[in-house]
């Protein structure tokens, strides 16, 4: 022990534990507080207070003091009935911070982020539901809780949750967007995941199926080495920190409030623990410096609790449920539940030892492991390739794999024309859409280049052809940081390999990273001019970033040089759709399903091509097959749906829709298109509640707010209708559809003639032939008592056979039977009856 002397002075002391940035940052403090015992015991006395740890959470019954660090948890986390009670009293916490909103059923407002909807709170704060204005995206809020928004320490702590959290880039980590404060209320803007959490799946339907475990724990994993990569270590990993996104199979990590740098130890060691006891390591617990294996033995009581429906160290108090994680072993798993595997319970076990060294390694080592052993279950791979063991050398399967996956992986993740709302629509991405299978032709792996410079070349370039192979392994798997992981480290030893960069390309695009992806595809093919992958996977990048001519002109160069291989023709498909090239996007796909049968995307996006050709029954059989291969995919449902609304029935595309929602229920798509459906069946309450669905997720899309204008409108709620029309103009002033829909379902039907033509005179001032503004002109016209100028109008909509051009009831044809009384009413006001006009025409 330092002499007292040495100790810094009282002041200073308290100032650090009540979290003074200045003090708390200080290192001589830090390292002085792990010296001695009389300033560490000084501490403690503090936290004993009645108001213990600076005031934050108040002491309600007395006891006999346990040790140190047991009692900080029981404060901290399980506060005494006294503090219960009154929090049940409360209920919520009230949201006192927000500023008003004009929004319609808006509960306010934080900074520029209109709040919709209370998610839910902890400990450490409030979450919300929002919508981000500037970027039409709806967005989780997470405030620092009112009560600690006055303690430097709380504020200082939920920093840095964000600054921990927005390190981490990754498919299994819940990213954050911002982080900002309004009226002193600090908050960070997270991504809003559409789902539940493992804990609440777990307390349904535990203990849960092998691969869905696998799966989620697979993924969990994955996101825990990304975070340990960044030197960041979770500290509260549990069922109820692990979010599961609806309708993709996707686990999320959230929650990094416990998490602190690896090297940052000073809580931990002046005393504090942190973290949920129920799944908390022994170090933890005992207020020891923790790693990245601490997260690993948490893993491994979610895997526990995932298999078994039980935590493993019940208690019946916080220091019952410490003690156990301390001092004694969970109940063998498989004594709950028999089915689980041995090799599984002997990892959960492995996970759980009390010792950190007898730990797995890493995150990643865990991930590759169980990804292995998903495949095997999934019968990707046969068992005798997916052992315990990650580095097991698949080196003859190599050149097959690596050539076969390639071609069958490159066309996954593709963000293209995959569910059009009208058949003129651009494309977009269509939730709930698997990529093609692997599929392997012709074996055609890259071409033998150089042998590597360095002390073993040869033996560098085997193990990078290995490491390669095992990375469009782990792309097959979805596991696409450990294929990075591949893909780079054989980079690192042959810096010419081939199928490593476009490997490494492929994982870039999925992550959104196209100008990396590129510059990798690039390098390949100027390594390797006459190698037909390469151009594959480059069109595939090119076209998702938007590049249409160039992805088009790769594709054409992939088949020149490797005719049979399938999937360029599928990426030029993709790129004509998105030009709006809809033959050729038909022929390109045609030969995609010539040479791969079974491919149900490609007959998924040509249905929508046919689509854009307004050939409704061609297109029907094409989306007909895909939702036969794979009836469980909710996006083919759903254009099938869509294909029957424009043959205008409504009652078979009502049948997919319901199906597609019931599969995916968070696709706001899905309800708008449901809602179309309804009003082609006159059924406008219907269609209005839908449309108010699909808005609630994507409040400013304009179409879909122009939508429940005019079925509002036709359910003669104008003032409603009023109020959508002006808000979708606000945010697409330009837009024709808006215009002539306000025109004819709310101007024309509340008899304000003069303002229905003058939005239909400024869409034909820059589309003179624009069938439905003219239809709807010339009705107005005709009402105001111009028949003449009606007729002109109503005859060259005739005249420009148009009958397929969609309106909101469907094809231009359905309103022909108006258009022709509407015609003889005219030629009868102006005279002409029967006569001097042009004939009348049948609608087709």
């Amino acid at each position: 022990m330092e002499p007292a002397e040495a100790c810094p002075d009282p002041s200073r002391l308290r100032a650090f534990f009540d979290g003074s940035p200045s003090e708390v940052e200080d290192p001589a403090i830090t390292a002085h507080l792990d010296r001695c015992a009389r300033c560490r015991s000084l501490l403690d006395g503090w936290a004993a207070e009645p108001s213990g740890l600076g005031g934050l959470i108040p002491r309600t019954e007395p006891m006999t003091p346990p040790p140190t660090t047991l009692r900080l948890v029981m404060d901290r986390l399980r506060p005494g009935p006294a503090a219960a009670a009154a929090a049940a009293e409360e209920g919520e916490p009230p949201l006192t911070f927000l500023e008003p909103t004009d929004r319609p059923g808006g509960l306010g407002r934080i900074g520029p982020y209109e709040v919709i909807a209370r998610v839910g709170h902890g400990g450490m704060g409030i979450v919300l539901k929002a919508v981000d204005p500037s970027l039409d995206r709806v967005v989780a809020i997470k405030v620092l809780a009112p009560a600690l928004a006055t303690s430097p320490a709380a504020r200082r702590r939920f920093l840095r949750e964000a600054r921990a959290a927005a390190a981490v880039c990754h498919e299994h980590v819940v990213t954050i967007h911002a982080v900002d404060e309004a009226a002193g209320h600090p908050y960070l803007v997270m991504q809003y995941i559409a789902g539940k959490s493992l804990q609440e799946k777990i307390d349904r339907e535990a203990p849960l199926g092998l691969k869905e475990t696998l799966r989620i724990g697979m993924q969990t994993a994955a996101g825990l080495a990304a975070a340990h990569q960044q030197g960041l270590v979770h500290r509260d990993i549990k069922p109820a920190n692990i979010l599961l996104e609806n309708g993709v199979e996707r686990a999320r990590i959230t929650d990094f409030g416990l998490a602190l740098a690896v090297d940052d130890a000073r809580l931990t060691r002046s005393g504090t623990i942190l973290g949920t006891p129920d799944y908390m390591a022994p170090e933890q617990a005992r207020g020891e410096v923790v790693d990245h294996r601490s997260d690993l033995f948490s893993l491994g009581g979610v895997l526990y609790a995932a298999v078994t429906g039980q935590t493993p160290f019940p208690g019946e108090s916080t220091m019952a449920v410490l003690r156990r994680v301390c001092d004694e072993a969970p109940r063998p798993v498989r004594e709950l539940n028999p089915e689980v595997p041995k090799w599984l319970a002997a990892l959960i076990a492995r996970l759980m030892a009390k010792d950190p060294a007898a730990r797995p390694k890493s995150a990643a080592e865990v991930a590759d492991l169980l990804g292995r052993r998903l495949a095997e279950v999934q019968g990707l791979v046969p068992a005798a390739t997916a052992g315990d063991h990650p580095r097991r050398d698949r080196r003859p399967r190599a050149g097959v794999l690596a050539a076969g996956i390639l071609v069958g992986l490159a066309a996954i993740a593709i963000p293209a024309a995959l569910h059009l709302r009208r058949p003129e629509a651009v494309p977009g991405p269509a939730p709930g859409l698997a990529g093609p299978p692997p599929v392997a032709p012709a074996p055609g792996s890259a071409p033998a280049l150089p042998t590597p410079a360095g002390p073993d070349p040869a033996a560098d370039r085997q193990a990078a052809d290995r490491l390669q192979a095992q990375g469009w392994g782990l792309v097959a798997q979805r596991q696409l940081p450990l294929a990075f992981d591949r893909f780079s480290e054989a980079l690192r030893l042959d810096p010419r390999c081939v199928m490593a960069l476009l490997g490494r390309a492929n994982v870039y695009d999925e992550w959104g990273d196209l100008k990396r992806s590129l510059a990798d595809c690039d390098e390949a093919i100027r390594l390797a001019p006459g190698f037909a992958g390469g151009y594959d996977v480059r069109s595939k990048a090119r076209a998702d970033a938007g590049r249409f001519a160039e992805a088009i002109a790769d594709a054409s160069e992939a088949v020149r040089l490797e005719p049979e291989r399938p999937y360029p023709y599928f990426h030029r498909g993709r790129a004509y759709h998105a030009l709006g090239q809809w033959d050729d996007a038909i022929t390109s796909f045609g030969e995609t399903i010539r040479r791969v049968p079974n491919h149900a995307i490609s007959y998924h996006l040509r249905a929508g091509s046919y689509l854009g050709k307004q050939d409704f029954d061609s297109a029907l059989a094409d989306a007909a097959t895909a939702t036969e291969m794979e009836p469980r995919n909710a996006a083919y449902r759903a254009r099938r749906g869509l294909i029957h609304g424009w043959k205008l029935d409504p009652a078979r595309a009502l049948i997919d829709l319901d199906e597609a929602i019931r599969i995916n229920p968070n696709e706001p798509a899905y309800y708008h298109d449901r809602g179309w459906a309804h009003s082609l069946r006159r059924d406008h309450d219907h269609a209005v509640a839908d449309f108010s669905r699909a808005l609630r997720d994507r409040p400013r899309e304009a179409t879909w707010l122009i939508d429940r204008a005019s079925a509002q409108a036709l359910g003669g709620h104008y003032r409603e209708a009023e109020a959508d029309f002006d808000e979708a103009m606000r945010i697409d002033g330009d837009s024709p559809t808006g215009r002539v829909r306000r025109a004819r379902y709310l101007h024309h039907a509340r008899g304000d003639y003069d303002r229905a033509i003058a939005d239909c005179d400024a869409v034909l001032r820059g589309a003179p032939d624009h069938a439905e503004a003219l239809l709807n002109r010339g009705l107005a016209l005709l009402a105001k008592g111009e028949p003449s100028r009606a007729l002109a109008d109503l005859d060259r909509v005739l005249a420009l056979n148009q009958g397929l051009s969609p309106t909101f009831e469907g094809p231009l044809s359905v309103h022909y039977p108006a258009l022709q009384r509407a015609r003889a009413d005219a030629h009868a006001r102006a005279g002409k009856a029967g006569g001097g006009g042009k004939p009348e025409k049948e609608s087709p």
